[in-house]
């Protein structure tokens, strides 16, 4: 992938969040499909794919994990100036 390449970036991170949709937790205290979750929101907000890591974050079974993505979409937010999106955000749950 090319830098700048945004359609290569945007089939990347879908195949990531495929891979992500697999990912199984061996028991009920585990939380590695949260872990590959955040990860893939997290490069989806650095691409500046704001409603896929929306999409993504609301995946997220754990609470830390969920708000620590919340958290980057609603900084990119208001970086972008969208100060009422980033409220909207971290008033989710």
């Amino acid at each position: 992938m090319n830098a700048g390449d945004r359609a290569g970036a945007k089939q990347t991170l879908a195949s990531a969040r495929k891979f992500a949709d697999s990912v199984q937790n061996p028991d009920e205290y585990s939380n590695y499909q949260s872990q590959a979750y955040h990860t893939v929101a997290e490069a989806q907000t650095n691409a500046g794919d704001l409603a896929e890591a929306q999409a993504t974050a609301e995946l997220i079974k754990t609470a830390f994990l969920k708000c620590q993505s919340q958290i980057a979409i609603a900084s990119a937010q208001t970086k972008a100036g969208d100060v009422a999106g980033a409220q909207q955000t971290l008033a989710r749950r």
